[in-house]
């Protein structure tokens, strides 16, 4: 899977460009109880999303050592686009903060780059493109009976302003506000992910982040699928 490092970490005080044991006993609202995998958060994703899921893989401490920790439950997903490059969503279940980043970050974030939306619940946060040399990213995170799931995507030219935003940016932002927001995410997972993790499975699943491109399979991969 080519992969555009997420920019929580260049921002002014988080690092800018820039899961693995699982807490079973965190409540995430869900009714199935199913542990959650990777492949069950690609599956979260696909059901918020029209467009094709391209290819999924783990993503965990090795990968973000300062955005993921130990216990963290997280996945990156392509997705196709009409025109251009895949678009790729990130998604993470932690006990921890959003992107790891402290409360004062997260509030300067708010602050630096554009008012914070609140939207059923969850923050939204777009961080404007730049033209020719970077389409911006959009945040999500929510927080719940001490469980966080934070969500990022980047793909196509993002205007933060509402009257500005395309349709494409409008459908990224709404998919990440629906998986963070979706009470059958968190570290159990509903009964509609644990299935659709089988197709994911099936289908565009990677063994290991990095495996597309032509990266080495670690020492200490987990075979989620």
């Amino acid at each position: 899977m080519t992969s555009r490092a997420p920019r929580v970490a260049a921002l002014p005080l988080l690092p800018l460009l820039a899961v693995l044991s699982l807490l079973a006993s965190a409540c995430s609202g869900s009714t199935d109880g199913s542990t959650t995998t990777p492949p069950m958060l690609a599956a979260a994703v696909a059901a918020h999303t029209d467009a094709p899921v391209r290819a999924a893989a783990a993503i965990g401490v090795r990968e973000e050592p300062e955005m993921l920790g130990e216990g963290d439950v997280a996945v990156e997903v392509a997705l196709d686009r009409d025109v251009g490059d895949n678009a790729h969503v990130r998604v993470a279940v932690t006990t921890g903060t959003p992107f790891g980043a402290s409360p004062e970050e997260l509030a300067d974030l708010c602050e630096t780059f554009a008012p914070c939306e609140e939207v059923d619940g969850a923050t939204l946060l777009l961080e404007n493109g730049a033209p020719e040399s970077d389409p911006g990213i959009a945040y999500a995170w929510m927080e719940r009976d001490g469980v966080t799931v934070w969500a990022l995507g980047y793909g196509p030219f993002i205007e933060r302003d509402p009257a500005q935003r395309d349709e494409e940016v409008a459908a990224l932002a709404d998919t990440l506000v629906a998986v963070v927001t979706d009470p059958d995410v968190g570290f159990t997972s509903g009964a509609a992910y644990s299935e659709g993790a089988e197709e994911i499975c099936d289908g565009p699943w990677l063994d290991w982040y990095g495996q597309g491109n032509g990266s080495p399979e670690p020492e200490d991969n987990t075979d989620w699928c």
